[in-house]
């Protein structure tokens, strides 16, 4: 008696077999393109974080970011020196 139970299920999955081919049918394209241009795009994206790098550009527009958090930085020292003082 336990044992039939578990049998009633699996009819079910033999009609589930093909209920699930269709969806991929439909479902796979989408995914191959998304992956095609990102394929494409990651060496454009890597050439484009190198260059990025290389350039003086990124400095300047990193450099008030960084003053500001180096002033940031000496403002909490002074404070907390001030606490404890």
């Amino acid at each position: 008696p336990a044992s039939d139970p578990p049998a009633d299920p699996a009819p079910p999955a033999a009609p589930a077999v093909p209920w699930t081919s269709e969806p991929p049918r439909t479902w796979s394209p989408p995914p191959q393109a998304p992956d095609a241009s990102w394929r494409s795009d990651a060496p454009r994206r890597t050439l484009a974080a190198q260059r990025a790098l290389e350039s003086e550009d990124v400095w300047t527009a990193i450099g008030p970011l960084v003053a500001v958090l180096s002033a940031a930085v000496v403002v909490g020292v002074l404070a907390a020196l001030l606490a404890v003082g």
